[in-house]
């Protein structure tokens, strides 16, 4: 059963590279909810998948699981079958906390998702639907029929598919959570030396970055569900590049600015294609492996904090469309709303979630450093703050002085801070 609301920290993980040092490496990483794929069953001896689930209840992770002996076929797709309640061997294990129906589905699959989630809820009270949705950059073909589908990819014309997309997931599947993944780094050919590519390379960022998070968690908020998300922890063959412990930190406080509860590494573990991971292509822990471990212990410090505040929306600051587009927000929240800070003064681009207590007086707020990584800087910000202020970095309050009513924050390239107000 899944756990108090918290500030998760998942990982996708195939399950042929597991075995009892996989699982507790995941717990040191600070892993605590496991996306446990049987995708493989026909090399996987029903004996192995029930040894899985004890090293997770021995290492404290929470399961997520999907057995595609289970699942049946609509539209081109697997989706879970919960007329095959009795096949599922791990119905009993007090690890199993989610059930992931399907990965990126189109619209073409929410009736039938819908039905299913139900009958699941029915069947396991307490435990989780896990669904990961497409994100923004997927095309109409693939909003309409999911990822691999092919069909219609027709809209309205002058609506915007993607929003249009999450309106019929919200109407039609009743979950806790809305799940997507988005990823942002990626890298393009040196100018100078094109044919070096993917060697040599200028790192960019999605030029949709924040507004693709703020359209899901806009929706989280209308709907009164949990904002959970995947951040990019691989490189492929194509265009995205390997990413450093700054990125990851850049990636969680990203998205803990719109209010995410779950942040779910994809991969952990290096494999066909995707590299640069947690753990290298022989499970040896990588530099992201002990970036991941002592984030996530100043993020467990801070979880029953964060989550005794709901978010009311983020903003910017340094929005250019020709160099800073990954900064666009189509609802920016008013920093005049939020009413506690002003007079914001910086040297990089910044990102501002904002935050109220949820059953009492107070406030919240997150500042990301938001530098576009070809050019690194870090920042130095200056604001007025009306209220005690308390600064939370890896996890360790420090109340903070101001001169005359002014706070300065000093952010590293990528890096964030949360900040409460009383």
């Amino acid at each position: 059963m899944l756990k108090k609301e918290r500030i998760r920290i998942g990982a996708y993980s195939p399950v042929l590279t597991f075995d009892e040092e996989h699982v507790k490496m995941l717990s040191e990483a600070g892993v605590d909810f496991a996306i446990y794929l049987m995708d493989h069953v026909d090399v996987i001896p029903d004996e192995y998948k029930e040894k899985i689930l004890r090293w997770m209840e021995k290492y404290n992770i929470e399961a997520a699981l999907r057995d595609a002996t289970i699942d049946k076929v609509i539209n081109n797709a697997n989706v879970a079958d919960l007329n095959n309640i009795d096949k599922m061997f791990f119905k009993d294990s007090p690890s199993f906390a989610a059930y992931c129906f399907m990965d990126e589905p189109g619209m073409v699959h929410f009736d039938i998702l819908g039905e299913e989630a139900k009958k699941f809820k029915e069947a396991f009270p307490g435990k989780e639907v896990y669904l990961n949705l497409l994100p923004m950059y997927a095309n109409n073909t693939q909003l309409k029929n999911g990822a691999w589908g092919t069909g219609d990819d027709t809209f309205p014309e002058g609506c915007e598919p993607y929003e249009v997309y999450l309106d019929e997931f919200v109407k039609k599947v009743d979950v806790n959570h809305i799940g997507v993944d988005i990823y942002p780094c990626m890298k393009r050919p040196c100018k100078d030396n094109p044919e070096s590519f993917p060697d040599k390379f200028v790192p960019y960022t999605y030029n949709r970055y924040l507004r693709s998070i703020e359209a899901v968690a806009d929706k989280c908020r209308e709907s009164g569900r949990e904002l959970w998300t995947c951040v990019q922890t691989c490189s492929d063959l194509r265009n995205f590049r390997a990413i450093n412990p700054s990125e990851l930190r850049w990636q969680t406080y990203t998205m803990l600015s719109f209010g995410a509860t779950a942040i779910i590494y994809f991969i952990f573990s290096s494999r066909n294609g995707c590299k640069g991971c947690i753990l290298d292509e022989d499970g040896n822990p990588t530099e992201l492996f002990y970036a991941s471990s002592k984030m996530c212990k100043g993020l467990k410090k801070i979880s029953d904090l964060y989550c005794g505040f709901k978010n009311v929306g983020a903003f910017t600051i340094g929005y250019d469309e020709a160099e800073t587009p990954y900064l666009y927000l189509k609802n920016p929240y008013d920093v005049n709303d939020f009413g506690v800070i002003s007079d914001i003064e910086t040297n990089t681009p910044l990102l501002i979630g904002c935050f109220e207590k949820k059953d009492d007086k107070g406030k919240a707020f997150t500042i990301v450093n938001q530098q576009d990584w070809a050019e690194p800087k870090d920042s130095v910000i200056k604001m007025k703050i009306d209220g005690k202020v308390t600064k939370y970095y890896d996890g360790e309050p420090e109340v903070m002085k101001s001169e005359n009513g002014v706070y300065e924050f000093n952010i590293a390239q990528g890096d964030g801070v949360f900040v409460t107000v009383e």
